[in-house]
């Protein structure tokens, strides 16, 4: 029988980059997509996950497991916190898509610059990759940018002023630093570019999330 995962996701900015990824990482698994719009802008007007957004949250993971998923993912950063609450609850596996992306970047490099859009977003980021950079005894050192206008252009619609705006944010971060984290999944698009114009590593969530879950998912 084939499996079933549930996506939890904050707006249709990532959807269809991470419907791509599933499809070429894990063609043989079902995905569900549950959008909230609500929640994004909930991140933007308060700043911070209230409890009235994390009941939510938490009643889409229970609606994942209602509906017969193997698993539920959280797509945004700065919700993960939220799903891991979620764990103890449930009966399957609920995973943070940029976990696994946070586990490769400290086990991997000890100067990190992490890059956001939103400080809602950036702030969770830095605490995951900080917690895991702790799990490992890892000595990494990490320097959190936040370019908060690329994000206004990205919901007014200019993709292309959000991306010039990101691109020059991230070639100033990565001057004196070993890699870059981008803490979101709408950056993952531009990720590939950045790399080839700062010739350093450039970890997109997207990505590395999938294919790590692709590989949990077949092991259930």
């Amino acid at each position: 029988m084939s499996k079933k995962i549930v996506m939890i996701h904050n707006g249709l900015v990532i959807v269809e980059a991470v419907n791509e990824a599933c499809k070429r990482e894990m063609p043989d698994v079902e995905v569900i997509n549950i959008i909230d719009e609500s929640l994004v802008k909930d991140i933007i007007k308060y700043g911070k996950v209230i409890p009235e957004m994390a009941r939510r949250i938490t009643r889409y993971a229970f609606s994942a497991q209602d509906l017969g998923a193997d698993a539920v993912v959280m797509t945004c950063s700065s919700l993960g916190e939220t799903i891991e609450t979620c764990r103890p609850m449930l009966n399957i596996p609920a995973y943070r898509i940029d976990e696994p992306m946070a586990a490769y970047a400290v086990e991997t490099y000890s100067n990190i610059g992490l890059i956001g859009t939103l400080q809602s977003v950036a702030g969770p980021a830095l605490r995951l990759l900080e917690r895991k950079a702790s799990e490992f005894k890892r000595d990494v050192s990490i320097e959190k940018k936040v370019c908060d206008q690329a994000f206004i252009e990205l919901i007014g619609g200019n993709r292309a002023k959000h991306d010039e705006l990101l691109t020059q944010a991230t070639i100033e971060l990565a001057k004196d630093k070993e890699a870059i984290v981008m803490a979101q999944g709408s950056m993952a698009k531009i990720g590939p570019e950045i790399e080839k114009i700062i010739k350093k590593p450039v970890m997109t969530v997207i990505d590395i999330g999938v294919k790590s879950i692709a590989k949990m998912v077949r092991e259930l």
